[in-house]
């Protein structure tokens, strides 16, 4: 991977439930780590390979290798949050990860 290509600085965010004094649960999210990617739209022919009818915005975010990174996450890329559908390990070599999102979130 070329960090030349890794130009968008992005938060991938977690799920953080907690209660309030009357037990109410209340959902913030929070960053589990700021890293740079490349952002690229995916193409209508791979949106329809994908299956992914959830959205009619699709994205990939290139990283490096963040282990820990998990499809009940969600990436927060200029003040949008875009759930993650999709991880894939580029290789299967723990370099280079693909995170393939649909959004952005109503959140």
């Amino acid at each position: 991977m070329r960090s030349g290509t890794l130009r968008e600085r992005i938060a991938v965010r977690e799920k953080v439930v907690t209660r309030d004094s009357y037990g109410a649960e209340a959902i913030t999210w929070a960053d589990f780590a700021l890293l740079w990617a490349s952002a690229e739209p995916i193409s209508g022919r791979e949106f329809v390979a994908l299956r992914s009818a959830q959205s009619d915005l699709a994205i990939r975010f290139r990283i490096r290798y963040t282990p820990g990174v998990q499809t009940t996450m969600q990436v927060r890329w200029n003040g949008a949050d875009y759930p993650i559908d999709s991880i894939i390990d580029r290789m299967a070599r723990n370099r280079e990860m693909e995170l393939l999102c649909t959004g952005p979130a109503d959140v």
